[in-house]
C-alpha cells in the first residue's frame, strides 16, 4: 500500500489598500476556503490560518522559502530557525544572509 503524503494548499491574494478593508473581512474568505476544501477533499481541514497582516516583503519571503531547493544548505538553516527560534538566528553567517539579498 502506498504511503500517505500529507500536503497543504497555500494561496496568497492581493494586494489591496489595508485602509479599505472592513473589520472582520477575513472571516468570509476563510469560510469560503474551508468550504471549498471540504468539497474537494471530503473532510474538514486540521489547520486553517489567514490574515491581512502581510506585505510584499513577507510575500517574497514565503515565495522564496516555498521555491528553494530542499537540498540547499540555506533551506536547512531556515528550517532550523523555525524549529529553534531566535537562538539559531545568531548562528547564521553573513553569507547566509547575503543569499537572501541575491534572490
Amino acid at each position: 500500500m502506498e504511503k500517505t503524503k500529507q500536503r497543504y494548499w497555500i494561496c496568497a491574494i492581493g494586494p489591496t489598500d489595508q485602509n479599505k478593508i472592513p473589520s472582520g473581512s477575513d472571516a468570509p474568505m476563510r469560510m469560503a476556503v474551508e468550504n471549498a476544501f471540504k468539497k474537494v477533499t471530503k473532510h474538514d481541514s486540521q489547520e486553517l490560518f489567514s490574515g491581512w497582516g502581510n506585505d510584499e516583503e513577507r510575500l517574497r519571503m514565503v515565495n522564496y522559502a516555498w521555491n528553494i531547493d530542499k537540498d540547499n544548505p540555506f533551506y536547512k538553516k531556515l528550517l532550523k530557525m523555525i524549529d529553534y527560534g531566535d537562538k539559531v538566528y545568531e548562528e547564521l553567517t553573513q553569507n547566509d544572509l547575503n543569499a537572501v539579498d541575491s534572490v
